[in-house]
């Protein structure tokens, strides 16, 4: 979808560009491991969080089965099969109206939205978990990669190695526990807790890239009403400030 939505808008020149950022020559791929590495702390950092308050069970690090799952969505998983349409269309589309903070929280919520089906269905990864927390996780993940995408020039490889990171990460670790049924019970049992301690992150990361990404009034690419009146509280929490 994300392919046929850039030729319908943009033609066979947007069909080439996009398939030009595949390419992660000259496209500061530090940025990339950076990023690959903060994904890989807050995902660690929430199986902790958990056990802080109350889980009982310990999760096992095994990086034959990270990189194994990495692999697997790196080649034929989510990650190549989304980021064409989350990152190559709609966050493109969207930076170009929006700042990176109000940006990477809306395609965070169209991308978990996305996948609200497998909720209701047994046997799929999703089945059990909070809806809420999974939203809020999924915007947490999509301000990362839109912080790395707009640092490495729109790399869609970088946003896709990210995307396969994070979703290694979750699965072999929830795996790891004896029920992932009683991780996803502990989730909902504690799920306004978590919730309230996620918008915090979000927030903490919003402001970061806001300050990162627009330290000038003046570099604003704000041009109409509507934009103005959608920009993100971000912006005002930053301005009034200073």
């Amino acid at each position: 979808m994300g392919i046929i939505l850039t030729a319908y808008f943009y033609k066979d020149v947007g069909i080439t560009d996009l398939f030009k950022r595949i390419n992660i020559y000259k496209s500061h791929g530090i940025y990339c491991i950076i990023g690959m590495i903060i994904v890989a702390v807050y995902v660690v950092s929430t199986f902790f969080l958990t056990q802080s308050m109350g889980f009982n069970e310990t999760f096992k690090v095994n990086f034959f089965n990270i990189l194994s799952w990495f692999i697997m969505v790196f080649t034929i998983g989510g990650g190549i099969g989304e980021e064409f349409g989350w990152r190559g269309f709609l966050l493109d589309k969207v930076l170009k109206r929006q700042n990176i903070a109000f940006s990477g929280i809306f395609v965070g919520i169209v991308w978990s939205l996305w996948h609200l089906p497998l909720f209701f269905i047994p046997g799929s990864s999703q089945y059990g978990c909070p809806i809420a927390i999974h939203i809020m996780n999924a915007i947490i993940i999509s301000m990362i990669i839109t912080f790395v995408f707009k640092k490495t020039k729109g790399c869609i490889t970088f946003s896709i190695m990210l995307h396969a990171t994070s979703n290694a990460l979750f699965t072999s670790l929830a795996s790891s526990y004896s029920s992932t049924s009683k991780y996803y019970q502990f989730l909902n049992e504690n799920q306004i807790k978590l919730v309230i301690i996620m918008i915090a992150i979000i927030v903490f990361i919003g402001v970061v890239e806001t300050l990162l990404f627009n330290r000038h009034k003046d570099k604003l690419n704000i041009h109409t009403a509507s934009e103005k009146i959608t920009r993100s509280f971000f912006y005002n929490i930053y301005y009034n400030i200073h």
